[in-house]
């Protein structure tokens, strides 16, 4: 699960319906015109997720932001789809947000790397900033909509319907975006998330992979940005809103290694290691957690198991089969 558009929305609702809030990263409930995140769920972008663990930042939930959303000036027919799916949003969600559209552009090439992750090249970042400053100030949190530019070739093969399930790549967007967010939420401390403006000429024809089919579904991207920053809890103090200390237990794909596993070791945050298909080969058991702090799950159906177990202070090794002796310890 994960790597393409909006595929981790189901298993949110499970994960969701295990705890009081589900706080998740807008790329497991992104599917360009869907998004079926539950009401428990905070929709945070990346880097405040680790800044959050690392007990660098609070969380405060709210009951709605007031959105600024920043488009490319491109053609009046792509303008007035976004226009469109801001209308749509404020009539559906009762959204409120006004509309930016920028002149000066920032370039975004994506790609995949020989090693099969998301990249790409950023340039003319300062005109985006410029426009944000500009323009952030009255709004709680901004949306994101610029044009990428895509390998042509790759992108028809992704969408191609004949290509064998198992042999789908992942959708490479989310390495430019989550550049672009990282340094925008730095920069301003609110929250943000960004929505691939469509370009050209679509593939999305014929039936395709389930996993796919949200993008062929969709004509402007960005219903799923604008829902979820809707109610994007605000970036405030440590002491303010919910914090490190207010974290259960963090659930990742088995065999990934980064700031928020090391923040949660720190923390004494309890990890859920899911294993799934993912390129990734770090050895968690290198790691120096907590007694009872590390678990492994098959699936996310699994997954939830423990977090029930956790949230019931039931200890895992008293419901699996065999059971062992009773320590004595001399």
């Amino acid at each position: 699960i994960g790597g393409h558009e909006g595929d981790g929305n189901a298993v949110s609702r499970l994960v969701a319906s295990a705890c009081d809030t589900l706080i998740t990263h807008p790329n497991v409930v992104n599917a360009t015109d869907y998004n079926e995140m539950s009401k428990n769920t905070l929709y945070v972008e990346g880097s405040s997720i680790t800044r959050l663990l690392m007990g660098q930042i609070g969380l405060q939930k709210v009951r709605a932001n007031r959105l600024l959303t920043l488009v490319d000036k491109g053609a009046t027919k792509y303008n007035d789809e976004i226009r469109n799916a801001v209308s749509t949003a404020r009539i559906t969600l009762g959204v409120d947000s006004d509309i930016v559209e920028m002149d000066k552009l920032t370039s975004c090439k994506i790609g995949l790397s020989g090693s099969g992750r998301a990249v790409g090249v950023l340039e003319n970042m300062e005109n985006l900033f410029e426009t944000m400053y500009k323009h952030a100030d009255p709004y709680q949190a901004i949306a994101l909509s610029t044009h990428v530019e895509r390998d042509t070739d790759w992108y028809r093969d992704y969408f191609n319907p004949d290509r064998e399930y198992r042999d789908i790549a992942v959708n490479p967007t989310g390495g430019i975006e989550a550049m672009m967010t990282h340094a925008a939420v730095e920069l301003f401390n609110k929250p943000c998330a960004h929505a691939p403006a469509p370009v050209g000429d679509s593939p999305h024809q014929g039936v395709f992979e389930p996993r796919l089919a949200p993008v062929a579904g969709s004509i402007r991207h960005i219903h799923c940005v604008l829902k979820g920053l809707h109610q994007s809890p605000r970036i405030v103090s440590y002491e303010q809103g919910i914090n490190a200390g207010d974290i259960s237990c963090v659930l990742i794909p088995n065999g990934c290694v980064g700031l928020p596993v090391l923040a949660c070791i720190n923390q004494g945050i309890a990890v859920i290691a899911v294993r799934n298909r993912n390129i990734m080969n770090n050895d968690l058991d290198e790691l120096d957690f907590e007694h009872g702090k590390f678990f492994r799950a098959d699936n996310y159906l699994e997954a939830v198991g423990i977090m029930r177990m956790l949230k019931e202070g039931i200890a895992l090794d008293t419901v699996t089969r065999p059971i062992s002796h009773t320590r004595v310890l001399k």
